[in-house]
């Protein structure tokens, strides 16, 4: 009796010290904003979210994300946060969200996680006897504190890679527990296989759980391998059904990737992918968003072959070394492998590939398997080494996280990390660029957006960036070069050609302010700003009427946006209508009281009012 509550006692203080430890390393991201790396597309410009309503959630389940995955539970989750925040802070349903409510939830799950990695440290521990039961703390702390985990609970929008994580080691337990806990087998599997197919539709790669559970299966001496095979038959069904799915939303032609040569390079590039990954989960030392390891890299090395004979080398040392002696080292590593297989690069997902094949966040379920291989190594050394090396591994392992932490508070620090670590990156030139602009910091941005042209020739966003920057700073000449060139090299962009109307307005150039304009608006009739300029170019031209009609439409689509209010009082005044143009300008100076030039503006047009004489009186 008393061994059982020393154990019940033990197990609540182990979660107590990894709940801790966690929290104090997790907290300072609940005071976070948004990232400008994804959190615009998934949540602030997810035309789903405004409103989030059962027309919204009909088409999250009937259609892709905008990078052609299937993902329903994720956008339905982000959804109900998004409501929430609106909810919690008494905002409108059509207002944008804090980040708040999605940076606790993700800390929640992460912490929810970690948790489940201790639980079933243990009971794989416990069902085989190993003597390593305590050192599950150990394990899940390794879990929580890895670097290379804080971007997946760190960024608001990656609800995707901590939801993800809950669903799929929930379905493993339930899968563990149909062997290893007494009761009804059919019920638990039936759990475990309800929690496979919610993780698939969270976050695709789960579709390697069924590698996975039979890797946790074959670590167990007490599991039937031959029942539990059958048992996860369904599961492969439903994983090779999702995948063929997936390649077909993902790619133009999907036969194309099962030629020889397609596949011969999708094997280097995965064995190469798959050591960076186990390099990255022992060493982590460097982090980032984008490493800038794409297919051309690591096709164009000279002895690229190297990668994969590295690769099966390495297990099959593994499978004469560790298969019967040390089966958990051999499980955790086969566990690794697996999870990370739809992640390393063996499928083509040209919506990422542009950027890098590898991503940290792509390790945070993974890094379950490097656990238990971390833990059993722990478990072969004397009783004092176990704890002086564990303890070690796990400070190291904490302050690295939250060091980097720092960098995820804004996207400032976050992108300079980046171009500091990777010089190289366009990718991070261009988004620091960006958040500089966003922020008020033209002159920096101009030349950071530059070198990202200069390192990206076809991006065009930076381009256009750079055009508003120099438009910000006055150097008119130089915006209209660049945006110029913008829409030479992609007419489809609608803000290339609403900014080069904003460039020829300044220089008076209304014809063509007008055609650029119209551009922008055909290729986006809804962007406002392109509206407002159309409105401006044709009251240069002195077509008054014309001009109003297009400034009132701006108006009576977003009664509260004050700059439309602004163009048209201009427009009013330059068309001599005084008290329009007055009433207008009211109008726009309440919406937006910090606009002090509107003000005097203001004030001065109403002192001169009075003294206006009406022509029809002459």
């Amino acid at each position: 009796m008393w061994q059982t509550q020393k154990t019940i006692l033990g197990r609540m203080a182990s979660l107590f010290i990894l709940l801790g430890i966690t929290t104090w390393m997790a907290y300072p991201a609940l005071r976070y904003g948004f990232i400008q790396h994804d959190d615009s597309l998934e949540i602030l410009a997810n035309r789903h979210f405004y409103p989030f309503d059962a027309a919204a959630l009909e088409q999250i389940w009937k259609s892709p994300d905008f990078s052609r995955v299937y993902i329903p539970v994720n956008y339905t989750v982000l959804g109900g946060l998004t409501e929430l925040s609106r909810w919690w802070h008494h905002l409108d349903r059509l207002a944008q969200p804090t980040p708040d409510v999605f940076h606790v939830a993700g800390v929640l799950l992460h912490l929810v996680n970690s948790c489940l990695v201790f639980g079933l440290l243990r009971r794989v521990a416990d069902d085989t006897g190993e003597p390593f039961p305590w050192l599950a703390l150990f394990g899940s702390l390794g879990f929580a504190l890895h670097p290379a985990q804080v971007e997946s609970w760190a960024r608001a929008g990656n609800i995707t890679v901590t939801l993800g994580g809950t669903l799929a080691l929930l379905s493993l337990g339930s899968f563990v527990s149909c062997w290893s806990s007494p009761g009804r087998k059919w019920g638990k599997y039936a759990a475990a296989t309800l929690f496979f197919c919610l993780a698939v539709l969270t976050r695709p790669t789960a579709v390697a759980l069924p590698l996975a559970a039979f890797a946790i299966a074959w670590g167990s001496r007490s599991a039937r391998s031959k029942i539990l095979m059958l048992w996860l038959l369904p599961w492969l069904a439903i994983s090779l059904a999702y995948t063929l799915v997936s390649i077909r939303l993902q790619s133009s032609d999907p036969a194309a990737l099962f030629s020889v040569t397609a596949l011969l390079n999708r094997t280097i590039i995965c064995a190469d992918c798959l050591l960076w990954y186990a390099a990255q989960t022992v060493w982590p030392a460097i982090l980032t968003v984008d490493h800038g390891l794409t297919p051309e890299v690591v096709l164009g090395r000279r002895f690229a072959w190297f990668s994969v004979i590295g690769l099966v080398s390495l297990l099959v040392v593994l499978f004469f070394t560790a298969r019967k002696t040390h089966r958990w080292i051999f499980a955790g590593c086969l566990l690794f492998l697996a999870l990370l297989l739809p992640a390393s690069g063996l499928i083509p997902t040209p919506n990422r590939e542009s950027l890098s094949i590898v991503y940290d966040r792509h390790l945070y379920l993974p890094l379950f398997g490097a656990t238990m291989v971390f833990v059993s190594l722990l478990s072969k050394l004397d009783r004092k080494w176990q704890r002086g090396g564990g303890i070690a591994v796990v400070c190291l392992l904490g302050l690295q996280a939250r060091n980097y932490l720092a960098a995820w508070s804004h996207s400032i620090p976050l992108f300079q990390h980046v171009v500091r670590v990777n010089p190289s990156s366009w990718y991070g030139h261009g988004q620091l660029g960006t958040a500089l602009l966003t922020e008020g910091h033209p002159a920096e941005a101009v030349p950071v957006l530059a070198r990202a042209v200069e390192l990206n020739a076809h991006l065009t966003d930076a381009r256009i960036n750079l055009g508003m920057a120099l438009l910000a700073l006055g150097q008119n000449t130089e915006a209209e070069q660049v945006l110029r060139e913008a829409v030479e090299r992609d007419n489809l962009q609608d803000n290339a050609f609403n900014n080069l109307a904003v460039a020829l307005l300044r220089r008076q150039a209304w014809a063509e302010a007008e055609v650029a304009a119209r551009e922008a608006l055909r290729l986006n009739p809804s962007h406002l700003l392109a509206r407002t300029n159309l409105a401006l170019a044709l009251s240069g031209q002195g077509r008054h009427e014309a001009a109003s009609a297009e400034a009132m439409q701006t108006v009576s689509a977003r009664p509260d946006y004050p700059q439309a209010w602004r163009v048209m009082a201009e427009i009013r005044f330059k068309a001599g209508q005084v008290d329009g143009g007055i009433e207008a300008l009211t109008r726009a100076c309440q919406l937006d009281p910090s606009q002090q030039e509107w003000q005097t503006l203001l004030n001065a047009k109403q002192q001169a009012a009075p003294q206006t004489i009406d022509p029809s009186t002459k």
